[in-house]
């Protein structure tokens, strides 16, 4: 009975630290405690990426720039279903340079084939230089390889990666990518937007630079997405670009074409999907992407896709408006007059209040657009991160959305939200920043998702049953034995929720070498599949 108690204390104790929640508003419906990733002082805000593995791995970046004037890149990852975040890598800016922004995306199965998928922006003012950087990390961040690399007279604004390997298109092997970047050229005092696509899952790159203005500070955020023709559009299966991006200071520009960006299809200028006089800021476009699914909107052959951005107005205040295509939308040979007359513009999220930071993401397992965003409940004292979702098909119907449901709330302003799905568990799951300001700014990095996860003293002690470690106190090393036989996930931590150790093994039986361990408690979690295993660890 006492080492039951002293094992109760200890989980208690490590769920009071490492599960505190943010304040959860009354009349939430979906998602459980939200999970710290991370907190941080900063003199710039923090902006944040969360993708997720075939295997439900979850990857969360984020990268801002701290108190000493550094630009600092993190990245986490949870191998168990988002209960806990690792910190894989942290990186700055070399010196003189600063990251203006940075993207990531995930591909692979499982371990062994898993990338992470970096593009970078580096500035550097005094010699009024810019360079992009594509890396691919492996699963746990321990190797990279530079696949791309490019330099430029000037300064870089913003970048965008993305790739149809959820459903590749049979002229890509064995799937395509693609980047998109805005930035200046001191030389030619121009504005530019720049195309890169791969069709070899990026061994190889083509560049095209597909718009350009006059001077400096024309473009600004970017956002590219890739999507799937079915073979009723007859364009023989290839994939599609889009791109939104900031231009003319308070517009929003929109391209597409197929993804190695055909001259013969290419349209003669963006098509501007903002309403005139609007302020609009933060685009996003999410194509369909599933190649076995037939391209409709409303039972109708249709091309499918959602574009976002935030609109402000100071008798509105920030909306966010939605635009799909119509029927009439289409990629033709020489045909360049695609306007806003072949898409549909409707109000997202409008209300009294404020709504932005959206996020969305194609589920092409469900055939479902997710989406997520920043709602401003009570001005200047409450906000919500507020998640709904549609079939692709109904996107033209205002009540073919979901529901609205509150994932969490806070006195504190929260900011950019993101969103994604996690394919084993077959739910959604987002990321956010909660900020609040002192003397600099200060702020916490939170995930949350739609699954159950694990959160209560009473549900780690049931998982014990299955899992036995002895000898246990231990002194130079224990052995891990399970019930089952399979590929685990181990991680261990301390009574304060650190993770000291994480370490992966096959069978049911591990021996875990704990000499080099501080004398005391520790906490063992093991997950493989749905199977997940707890236990308390003494060493002395």
């Amino acid at each position: 009975m006492k080492t039951n108690r002293l094992y109760t204390w200890i989980v208690a104790l490590f769920v009071a630290i490492v599960f505190v929640p943010l304040t959860r508003a009354q009349n939430a419906v979906i998602g459980g405690e939200d999970t710290k990733v991370d907190y941080a002082n900063w003199l710039l805000g923090m902006k944040t990426k969360l993708c997720v593995a075939d295997n439900g791995w979850m990857y969360i970046m984020s990268y801002t720039v701290d108190e000493a004037g550094n630009t600092v890149v993190k990245v986490f990852r949870s191998i168990d279903d988002g209960v806990t975040f690792e910190k894989l890598k942290q990186w700055k800016a070399p010196d003189k340079w600063v990251y203006p922004q940075v993207d990531i995306m995930v591909t692979g199965k499982n371990k062994s084939d898993i990338k992470l998928w970096v593009a970078e922006l580096a500035n550097n003012a005094e010699e009024n230089r810019g360079a992009m950087k594509i890396k691919t990390f492996d699963a746990d961040l321990m190797e990279a390889t530079e696949i791309l690399s490019k330099e430029f007279n000037g300064r870089l604004y913003a970048v965008s990666i993305a790739s149809d390997y959820q459903s590749p298109s049979s002229h890509s092997e064995p799937f395509g990518v693609a980047i998109a970047l805005t930035g200046y050229d001191e030389g030619k005092n121009e504005s530019f937007l720049h195309y890169y696509y791969s069709l070899d899952g990026g061994k190889s790159f083509a560049d095209k630079g597909i718009y350009h203005q006059s001077e400096e500070h024309g473009l600004g955020s970017v956002n590219l997405s890739l999507g799937s023709t079915s073979e009723g559009m007859n364009h023989d299966g290839w994939s599609l670009m889009g791109v939104v991006f900031e231009m003319n200071v308070g517009e929003i520009g929109f391209l597409t074409n197929f993804i190695n960006y055909d001259d013969a299809y290419k349209m003669t200028q963006p098509i501007k999907v903002n309403d005139e006089g609007d302020n609009t800021y933060d685009p996003k476009i999410q194509m369909m992407l599933n190649r076995e699914s037939n391209n409709t909107v409303a039972g109708k052959a249709c091309h499918n896709f959602i574009i976002t951005y935030t609109d402000w107005s100071e008798e509105e205040g920030l909306n966010i408006i939605y635009l799909y295509p119509k029927e009439s939308f289409s990629y033709k040979k020489g045909d360049t007059h695609s306007s806003m007359d072949d898409l549909n513009r409707l109000a997202f999220a409008k209300s009294v209040e404020n709504d932005h930071a959206a996020s969305i993401k194609y589920d092409t397992r469900n055939n479902r657009y997710r989406f997520s965003w920043v709602h401003e409940k009570v001005k200047g004292e409450e906000w919500e991160i507020l998640y709904r979702w549609a079939d692709y098909d109904k996107i033209n119907d205002p009540n073919g959305w979901s529901e609205s449901y509150i994932c969490a709330t806070s006195s504190h302003p929260l900011f950019c939200t993101s969103v994604e799905f996690n394919p084993v568990k077959e739910k959604a799951c987002w990321a956010w920043v909660e900020e609040f300001t002192d003397e600099t700014i200060v702020g916490t990095l939170w995930m949350d998702a739609e699954w159950e996860r694990l959160t209560a003293t009473e549900e780690i002690i049931f998982h014990k049953v299955g899992m036995e470690l002895y000898p246990n106190p231990a002194h130079d090393y224990t052995t891990i034995r399970l019930e089952k036989e399979g590929n685990y996930q181990a991680m261990l931590y301390d009574v304060e929720g650190k993770m000291v150790r994480s370490f992966a093994f096959e069978g049911n039986e591990y021996k875990l070498e704990v000499q080099d361990l501080p004398c005391g408690n520790y906490y063992l979690r093991t997950t493989s599949g749905n199977d997940s295993y707890t236990a308390q660890l003494l060493v002395e």
